[in-house]
């Protein structure tokens, strides 16, 4: 469904909300309802990114390590966060295809 791709065939750039904002409403969906979903996964993510591991007895997992107290360097820490923030939404928001 949001696979990065816009009707016309090029790749969207931009960030993640700008990407999932300019996707085209699948045929058949009503633009409300597009929007609809759009919100969900907004929302969805606000939660997702900032749970950490341990809050979810169902999803051990979910959410993403504290990193205020990280010792690697800033670059290395930058390159950690961004994996780790990648890994989560691919693992625990399936509609977003294209990370």
């Amino acid at each position: 469904m949001f696979d990065g791709t816009g009707t016309d065939g090029v790749r969207n750039t931009g960030s993640l909300f700008e990407r999932l904002e300019q996707a085209a409403a699948p045929a058949g969906q009503s633009m409300g309802e597009f929007t609809h979903v759009v919100e969900s996964i907004k929302r969805h993510l606000v939660r997702l990114l900032n749970a950490h591991p341990g809050n979810s007895s169902s999803a051990p997992d979910l959410g993403l390590l504290d990193f205020n107290d990280a010792t690697l360097g800033t670059h290395d820490l930058s390159i950690q966060i961004r994996g780790a923030i990648r890994q989560c939404i691919e693992k625990f928001e399936p509609r977003v295809k294209r990370v």
